[in-house]
């Protein structure tokens, strides 16, 4: 045999092996991505006083048995005591490490983006659960990162994270974190929500049974699993004062915030006149002694509390609660809680300081990240909640009315608007229309704001009928005024500059109009003679 033969052999034997080897790897890369029934993602941020429970946690995630049960664990933490942060996947009892990274801001939304794109790419399944754990804030956010200017991920932070990434089932290990605004926020993000309306339990979520039991059951579909999750935390903790637990379906968010702003819009001006209703309602439905969540405060249970307030003898009032009620029933999937909770949780928190002090303090918490109103989130700039809380509190301008001296109908177009003091207002806006104004809105005019008086003079207006209204404002919000008709009918011999000296344009036309009708006639009565 020929050297050019042999060599060629040898070529084709190495081609052969090589094809054969990366077809192998191929072939297990491939198995390690085939798509599974559930993909479980943890974010666990520990870069506080919730260090020591990292260990617990993965030695509990190792007593699940992943193999052929079609679900794939993956959980990153991040901890105080050492920079850096880990992935790791947990494979048939056994606890892998797949990346590691130097220090990183785990409060940053982007890290948690990071990470969940991660976790969908490289661990592809029919349905995804996300479980973000840490303290949590309530209406503020979750994750606490006190490496990094101890600052947390504020709630529009983490859902932007969580948009555009299909996540069937959201669990929000944190405490408080059960919350209207939150819901609301997350309502086109995930599909179901489980979270705690008060605090956590130091040992945490029970995820060796929860994902232990999903192992025998991968084909559970998102809705039952979140039913399941919150059957068995509540029986983990049977004897703690503080489990809250709750699975809502977040497709019906939507209408219930929509409720929610209804009963608002009535409510905001009867928080004072009907204080004594108010407060104990507001008692009643607090979640905890004196309000008092771990590290949030004043939550009260947003069901209870509207319940309580069917006492206030408003029948539009009444109504609207009723339907709230009825949508929230329609939207909530499970809810247990501890018996020392009595009858009070219902599944969602709702912040109600119970002074203006405290909401300007316990709002700017957490190195004064947070002012409640200006927080932009879509509950409270959608609905009239913070107006509910000013007039509870007596600090929005009080009614006033408003006033003219203009006759009835007005002959000149010439009036003076006056308004009484509005008590507590810095500053009055006055505003125009042609129908009769209900509420302040983008299609009135407006005439003047930052007026400090109490009158403005209006000056040669047409005929017409006009409505006017006055806002009266100070920094903590608004009120209206009643609304004042005039109208302005001025006679015809008014409408001349001249002070009736020259004729009356009617008439005037009717003498023009006369002068050549006669010498029309005239003229053919010439051409009839001729």
């Amino acid at each position: 045999m020929k050297k050019r033969d042999i060599f060629t052999i040898l070529i084709i034997l190495v081609l052969a092996i090589n094809i054969s080897f990366t077809t192998v790897i191929g072939t297990e890369n491939n198995e390690e991505n085939l798509e599974s029934e559930w993909t479980i993602l943890i974010y666990f941020v520990a870069d506080n006083d919730l260090e020591n429970q990292i260990e617990d946690l993965l030695l509990n995630l190792e007593e699940i048995n992943t193999s052929e049960e079609g679900i794939k664990i993956v959980i990153m933490v991040d901890k105080l005591s050492s920079e850096g942060a880990w992935i790791y996947e947990i494979i048939n009892n056994e606890r892998s490490l797949v990346m590691s990274f130097g220090e990183k801001n785990t409060a940053n939304p982007l890290v948690l983006e990071e990470f969940i794109h991660y976790g969908i790419e490289n661990y592809p399944s029919e349905k995804i659960m996300l479980s973000i754990k840490d303290h949590g804030f309530g209406w503020r956010g979750i994750c606490l990162d006190e490496t990094n200017d101890n600052l947390i991920m504020n709630t529009n932070g983490f859902v932007d994270a969580l948009k555009g990434n299909e996540i069937d089932l959201l669990l929000l290990d944190g405490e408080s974190m059960a919350s209207l605004e939150v819901a609301y926020e997350l309502r086109d993000v995930v599909s179901y929500m489980v979270a705690s309306e008060s605090s956590i339990p130091s040992a945490g979520i029970p995820y060796d049974i929860i994902l232990g039991n999903l192992t025998q059951n991968p084909e559970i579909q998102p809705v039952e699993f979140a039913e399941e999750i919150v059957d068995i935390y509540y029986n983990e903790y049977p004897l703690q004062d503080c489990v809250t637990i709750s699975a809502f379906n977040m497709s019906n968010i939507e209408i219930v915030g929509d409720a929610f702003s209804k009963v608002t819009e009535i409510l905001k001006d009867k928080m004072e006149q009907y204080r004594n209703i108010v407060a104990p309602a507001r008692d009643h439905s607090l979640l905890g002694p004196d309000g008092v969540i771990a590290s949030t405060n004043y939550m009260v249970d947003v069901y209870t509390f509207f319940n309580d307030l069917q006492f206030i003898p408003d029948p539009d009032l009444q109504n609207a609660i009723q339907k709230f009620e009825q949508i929230y029933n329609n939207s909530l999937i499970a809810e247990a809680h501890s018996r020392q909770f009595r009858e009070i949780p219902h599944g969602l928190n709702l912040w109600f300081p119970p002074t203006l002090s405290k909401y300007q303090s316990d709002g700017a918490t957490i190195n004064g990240q947070f002012i409640y109103k200006d927080c932009d989130l879509d509950i409270i700039s959608e609905s009239h909640w913070v107006h509910c809380l000013m007039d509870y509190y007596g600090v929005l301008p009080e009614s006033f009315e408003l006033t003219s001296d203009a006759d009835s109908p007005d002959d000149d177009g010439n009036y003076t608007l006056s308004w009484t003091d509005s008590a507590k207002a810095d500053t009055y806006s006055l505003y125009w229309y042609h129908n009769k104004i209900i509420e302040l809105n983008q299609s009135l005019t407006l005439i003047e704001s930052d007026l400090t008086g109490n009158s403005y003079n209006v000056e040669n207006m047409q005929n017409a009928v006009y409505y006017y209204l006055v806002v009266a404002y100070n920094e903590y919000g608004h009120i209206l005024s009643n609304c004042e008709c005039i109208v302005v009918e001025i006679p015809p011999n008014e409408n001349s500059n001249n002070n009736g000296i020259l004729p009356n344009a009617f008439l005037v036309a009717s003498i023009i109009i006369g002068i050549l009708s006669i010498g029309v006639i005239s003229v053919a009565l010439y051409k009839k003679k001729r």
